[in-house]
């Protein structure tokens, strides 16, 4: 994966250096994905960056639309509703789902979305607790078509895309048929399906948007931020790189009964 700067030299941000990528445990290595994992189809999603952007923070969606609407596309683990609690953070909006197990235990899942383009989701799919170890760059071919850019921890010779993409009764997305594709859609439909740019004024949001509408105001905060003069948050200037630990992950609270 690379990374360009094409602005003034003296302007130049340092390079974000996330811990879980910088500090990889023996059996393990760094591995880039270019097919826009977190989107559920195509490498070339046609609809706004935005969209995928909310997805960060709609933990709602997936007990619905990757549970109940579609079946389960992803583990039990993630079925039930969750507890959620939304908070605003120096670097953008932080989800936090909690599950009630059957053993006593509490599953705790943290989303994060770190301004301006940056998904922190935990592995769909967990096999251990921990804290997240992959990263995602939303990043926008224009206004209309986005593609998702993602580096991620994974055993030697491991693939991100097949341990953190969704299935449709076992099998990919692209192995699907277009009633298929209606019948068990995915995030790709459901965000593809919102037009090539949402139209927020036709939205019905609810409390379980909190998120979503969270992240905006900060994204429209920033914007004035720009427009004034001033450097957007998370950009660090006159230093050649800046470490970042995240809060995102899956863990497990408490001891089983």
């Amino acid at each position: 994966m690379v990374f360009a700067y094409m602005g003034p030299m003296e302007r130049m941000p340092a390079l974000p250096l996330f811990d879980f990528l910088e500090d990889v445990p023996d059996g393990e290595e760094v591995a880039a994905d270019d097919t826009s994992i977190g989107s559920g189809g195509d490498a070339v999603v046609p609809c706004s960056w935005l969209h995928a952007l909310d997805n960060v923070c709609d933990p709602f969606h997936v007990p619905i639309l990757h549970g109940l609407i579609s079946g389960l596309q992803f583990t039990d683990v993630l079925s039930g509703m969750p507890a959620c609690e939304f908070a605003s953070t120096q670097r953008g909006v932080k989800v936090v789902q909690e599950r009630e197990r059957s053993d006593g235990t509490t599953f705790r899942r943290v989303t994060e979305a770190m301004l301006p383009n940056i998904r922190l989701v935990p592995s769909p799919r967990p096999t251990t607790f921990d804290a997240c170890n992959k990263v995602g760059w939303i990043v926008p071919i224009d206004d209309t078509n986005h593609r998702i850019f993602t580096l991620a921890r994974v055993p030697k010779g491991g693939i991100p895309a097949e341990l953190y993409r969704q299935t449709f009764e076992e099998r990919g997305w692209h192995k699907l048929s277009e009633a298929e594709h209606q019948r068990m859609p995915g995030d790709f439909e459901a965000q593809v399906s919102q037009g090539p740019i949402a139209l927020h004024s036709e939205e019905h949001l609810a409390t379980s948007d909190r998120g979503i509408v969270m992240l905006r105001r900060k994204l429209r905060e920033q914007l004035t931020e720009l427009a004034q003069g001033r450097d957007p948050v998370n950009t660090v200037i006159g230093s050649a790189e800046v470490r970042i630990s995240v809060e995102a992950g899956k863990f497990l609270i408490g001891s089983a009964s």
